[in-house]
């Protein structure tokens, strides 16, 4: 993979969740569809160098959607360290471009995610 370019970095998927932000909005419960959003995994695939449009639409509904989104794959059904990888890197990429809001990551479908915050991360230190 060294030698390799990765098309698939944080970078790419904060520019792709940007993208879809400015064009259609915060993410609303249901991935994009049209002839728009054709277009644009279109000219994003040439952008980044992907193979087509398909697979950067793949990006969106395998990586990029939440767990309770229609086509999302499951958060647990990842089969290797890579895909969990990638689905941290571009959920953590959708939330910082504003795409994707902290109601719809993973975690707030288990319950309280103020709450889970708070038994997750270490105390202040002072």
């Amino acid at each position: 993979m060294d030698n390799e370019k990765r098309i698939w970095t944080f970078f790419n998927y904060f520019a792709l969740a940007n993208a879809l932000k400015k064009q259609f909005g915060p993410f609303n419960g249901q991935a994009p569809s049209g002839e728009a959003y054709k277009k644009l995994c279109d000219s994003f695939a040439a952008v980044v160098g992907a193979s087509n449009g398909a697979a950067v639409k793949m990006q969106i509904d395998v990586y990029m959607l939440p767990v309770t989104t229609v086509g999302g794959t499951k958060f647990n059904t990842y089969s290797t360290q890579a895909h969990v990888r990638a689905r941290h890197m571009a959920l953590a990429a959708a939330l910082e471009a504003g795409w994707l809001q902290t109601r719809d990551l993973p975690l707030a479908h288990y319950g309280n995610l103020e709450d889970a915050a708070t038994v997750v991360l270490p105390p202040a230190v002072s």
